[in-house]
């Protein structure tokens, strides 16, 4: 929708249940054809969703909405909507699950400076792969009001940071992510630390995921880095890249 003939829509895996929407101003949404005029009609089988230029959009939709309309909505994906500041609004329906797998936020230099809390986590137990690049104001990727609060994210595999110069923490606690594998973090410049809970071995070392594969990420940020355990870096050292 608003797409130029040779654009070509991306999703973070194949699907053909796809929409994009591009450079659409003032627009809303319906679901399955009971639509008014000025509005998008979106199916109710709806797998991806593609934003990109909708510069005076400032969110996408309630979590309402999301769970009642569009139960098979697994990703989300938006570019560079200059004034948009969360992605899902609204309160959280009682007991309601949505099936959101991939997160990607590129270019929204208006973002609230917290990404997703840890209300809204609950809700996505499902989320695979999560990637925020080049936005300015984000200073928290998951928040939460009381601090040294533990996260459990059993399906996270990537992890993606990049160009966020106000990025100061990924969560204010600590996570253990057991299928995590990949996590890239490039020009954070004010991130302190990667707060994966590490288990201890029997001789009292700290032992990374079975999962993990790689940690890509600026040399300098790596040997700035805090950590909770003294020898939680050189446990991770084998796994990492440096991207300089």
């Amino acid at each position: 929708m608003g797409a130029p003939n040779n654009f070509r829509l991306w999703c973070g895996s194949e699907t053909e249940r796809s929409l994009l929407i591009n450079c659409c101003d003032h627009i809303a949404a319906s679901v399955d054809g009971k639509s008014g005029d000025g509005c998008a009609v979106l199916p109710e089988a709806l797998e991806s969703l593609e934003l990109s230029g909708c510069h005076k959009m400032k969110r996408v939709m309630e979590w309402e909405w999301l769970t009642a309309h569009l139960p098979n909505l697994m990703e989300i994906m938006i570019y560079s909507c200059e004034e948009l500041e969360e992605t899902i609004h609204g309160s959280l329906p009682s007991g309601a699950t949505c099936h959101l797998t991939y997160i990607e936020i590129n270019g929204c230099n208006n973002m609230k400076r917290v990404l997703l809390t840890q209300d809204m986590l609950l809700h996505l137990p499902f989320l695979d792969q999560i990637s925020v690049k080049d936005c300015k104001g984000i200073e928290v990727i998951i928040g939460t009001v009381a601090k040294m609060t533990h996260f459990s994210f059993p399906n996270l595999t990537s992890l993606g940071l990049q160009n966020l110069p106000e990025l100061k923490s990924i969560c204010d606690g600590t996570m253990s992510c057991d299928s995590l594998w990949w996590i890239s973090i490039d020009n954070c410049p004010k991130l302190k630390r990667i707060p994966l809970q590490l288990p201890l071995l029997d001789n009292g070392l700290p032992s990374p995921s079975p999962s993990l594969g790689v940690i890509r990420i600026n040399r300098r940020t790596w040997e700035s880095l805090e950590w909770d355990h003294p020898l939680a870096r050189s446990s991770l050292e084998c796994f990492v890249e440096f991207l300089d």
